[in-house]
């Protein structure tokens, strides 16, 4: 069995993601890794938080700092930085053209 694929972007004009698949793929074969690379577990509570304030269809989440991710996952506001840095340069999110916007990568039913 082939595991799914996370896409960042714009998405197919057919098929919804699929939120469980997105979620089941981020912590079958990213997690671990995750807080092996940047030793630190912050990374689990602002992909949860991202994740959960992203748009069901596409992924965006809209006005959402570092300041606000800090508040809301109770982080210092540099370690959510740190945790938003690793995950643009792991490809789970992709930054947007403004501040505090972000996209957070989907599986879509047409991966799995």
């Amino acid at each position: 069995m082939v595991a799914p694929r996370c896409k960042v972007g714009k998405p197919p004009a057919g098929p919804r993601p699929d939120r469980w698949a997105t979620l089941n793929t981020f912590v079958d074969e990213r997690l671990a890794g995750l807080v092996i690379e940047t030793g630190s577990a912050a990374v689990i509570a602002v992909w949860l938080l991202l994740y959960r304030q992203a748009d069901g269809r596409t992924g965006r989440v809209s006005r959402l700092g570092s300041r606000r991710v800090a508040e809301l996952t109770g982080l210092a506001r540099n370690t959510a930085r740190v945790a938003l840095r690793a995950l643009i340069q792991a490809g789970i999110i992709a930054p947007g053209s403004r501040a505090g916007e972000y996209t957070v990568a989907h599986v879509f039913r047409d991966d799995v």
